[in-house]
Formats: C-alpha cells, structure tokens, sequence
C-alpha cells in the first residue's frame, strides 16, 4: 500500500483464491503489516494500523474459483515516523477456511417432519428443511 499521508485513511478490498477441488467456507480473515520498502521504516503500529476485517463470514468460495470478500480499514497514524515519506507497505493477509461438502435442500413436503407440540406443527408447515 503507498500513496498514504499521516492522518490518512484507505481501504483494501480483498479477493479470496480457491486452488483446491473442492468449495471452501471462509471462516475468519486477518491482515498485518508485513514489510516496507525502506529499512529504516519499520512495519509498526506507530507507522502503520490495520483495522479490524469488515466484511461477511463466513464466506464461501468454490473449487478452484474465486470470492470478493470484505474489506480492511489501513491508517496512518500522525505518529509515522518521516523515515516513512514514501514508502511502500506490504500487508499480509492469513484466511482459515473449512472444506465445504456438498449438500440438497429439500422442501418440508417431501420429507416427513414430526412435531413435538401441536404448536410445533403450526410454525413448520412448507419450511425448508437441509440435509
């Protein structure tokens, strides 16, 4: 990330790769500071803040495709030391995902849904039931 000010503020829009076989569900996201083009200008959080990741989860992506997820707030901070005037920050982004089987839906009338109350029956007529 470059092009930034002290007091400035930028988001980040992050793309989610699927290289396996299978579709995966995004749990949880994170971003960090990961390095800067300068050496004397260290990837702190007194250089450099990433907020927290805002977006929907979880996320799903399919085999071997690709998924638009949320965003991460990056800010710097007018405490940025000058060693910092411009500098290119790399940013580091970690995803946990799960393996996400197949699966049917099936609508209440072709399966057989037994109430425990006769309230019960009421509130599950014509509901989607998933397998």
């Amino acid at each position: 990330m470059s092009d930034l000010i002290p007091g400035s503020v930028r988001r980040t829009t992050v793309t989610i790769s699927n290289p396996y076989p299978f579709a995966i569900t995004v749990r949880r996201i994170e971003a960090r500071v990961a390095g800067s083009s300068r050496w004397r200008c260290r990837p702190t959080g007194t250089n450099l803040r990433i907020g927290p990741y805002l977006g929907r989860l979880p996320l799903w992506v399919p085999a071997r495709g690709r998924a638009t997820a949320g965003e991460f707030e990056v800010r710097m901070p007018d405490t940025v030391a000058d060693a910092c005037q411009r500098t290119t920050f790399r940013l580091a982004f970690t995803a946990r995902a799960v393996e996400t089987k197949p699966h049917k839906t099936t609508t209440a009338s072709a399966v057989r849904v037994k109430p425990r109350t006769a309230h019960d029956a009421d509130t599950t007529r014509g509901a989607g039931v998933e397998r």
